[in-house]
């Protein structure tokens, strides 16, 4: 049973691990603080690799409950005999939650919350970046009218990739 528990609670981690890399992915694009160098389709690739990623978490954190009775199913029961010793046979079945299984099992249940307060509030925030890299890739098609054909056909299949990957993150915020 601890076993199972634990194997959970490792997989609950690293999913929360790989939401927390991605707030921090997103609070570099948002102040900015990349490379120079980094052209908007660099910074769309990204965009749309962090969006994957949470669409990803979305398919196997679906179901809050689903969840937690994977986690209520893996550790033992809660039961207490105070009175009497029971039968070897019988004292199996009646086995109780170790302290260090509850440790286990709340913090597990601590970081599933994480995890499914995390994933939207990610994806909202991936709405906006994406909201302005729109934004911004609007703007230069209105400056820059009298483009070469070539460059603002480049900049339409942008701003289309763009509004796409912004349909797939409102549909992981909307969850």
């Amino acid at each position: 049973m601890i076993q199972q528990l634990e194997l959970l609670g490792r997989t609950i981690e690293r999913q929360l691990g790989v939401l927390s890399a991605i707030g921090r992915t997103l609070d570099l694009i948002e102040q900015k603080e990349y490379p120079p160098d980094t052209t908007p389709d660099k910074l769309l690739e990204y965009l749309q690799s962090l969006n994957r990623q949470l669409t990803r978490c979305r398919e196997n954190f679906n179901d809050k409950d689903e969840w937690q009775k994977k986690l209520t199913s893996a550790k033992s029961p809660t039961v207490f005999y105070y009175r009497r010793r029971l039968p070897p046979q019988e004292e199996q079945k009646y086995q109780h939650t170790g302290q260090k299984e509850m440790k286990l099992f709340d913090t597990a249940m601590e970081n599933l919350e994480k995890i499914f307060s995390a994933k939207k509030i990610l994806s909202e925030r991936l709405c906006i970046e994406l909201r302005k890299m729109l934004k911004e890739v609007e703007g230069q098609l209105k400056e820059n009218d009298k483009l070469v054909d070539k460059e603002r056909k480049e900049k339409e299949r942008q701003k289309k990739l763009i509004e796409e990957e912004l349909l797939r993150a409102k549909r992981n915020a909307a969850w």
